[in-house]
């Protein structure tokens, strides 16, 4: 983990393209599309101080919006699970 920056997102990928195999396959839209949501994530984390997803959701869907990448209700399980992902990275390192 970069002290300054936080997790880095190469270091987790593996992770959002296992989650991606388990999830979106079927899905409308290619891993690629689903990157983009699991970066979006991701760096909603980092840094910022201890919170619940619930208290920044409204944000992030905004922000996801403001993007015109996609939906946000196909995406919002992706971007939630880069989140906890990189929160959790955080807490492992302190």
């Amino acid at each position: 983990m970069d002290e300054q920056r936080g997790p880095v997102y190469d270091d987790h990928e593996y992770i959002f393209h296992r989650h991606y195999e388990e999830n979106y396959t079927n899905a409308d839209y290619p891993m690629e599309r689903y990157e983009t949501g699991y970066r979006y994530g991701f760096h909603l984390a980092q840094p910022g101080p201890p919170e619940e997803w619930a208290d920044i959701e409204e944000q992030a869907r905004r922000g996801w919006e403001a993007k015109e990448v996609g939906p946000w209700a196909d995406f919002k399980d992706a971007v939630r699970h880069a989140w906890e992902t990189a929160k959790e990275a955080m807490n492992d390192e302190t």
